[in-house]
């Protein structure tokens, strides 16, 4: 894994507890908040994502999901699928 997804990685645990830092997802990886939880969503599914405890990923997962969601309707499909995982609202 490159510096870039570690940082990522590290990013969003540490910013779990507060929400997500949603608003510093831009400034830092120069992504909107969509593509940051979709590349994210990726990212977790990864090896490199087991250094994290589970209930870590599982909250994670969790935030990417509700964000997607927010996003709009497309939006939040083309996450969930490219995530791997069905869209359970329409």
């Amino acid at each position: 894994m490159d510096s870039y997804h570690e940082d990522m990685l590290k990013f969003a645990a540490e910013w779990a507890p507060y929400g997500g830092g949603e608003e510093h997802v831009l400034p830092t990886f120069g992504l909107t908040a969509g593509d940051y939880y979709r590349r994210l969503m990726r990212l977790l599914e990864t090896l490199d994502a087991r250094s994290l405890p589970v209930p870590l990923i599982l909250r994670l997962r969790h935030q990417c999901l509700e964000r997607l969601a927010a996003t709009g309707t497309e939006d939040a499909r083309h996450g969930l699928v490219n995530a791997g995982i069905r869209a359970s609202r329409r």
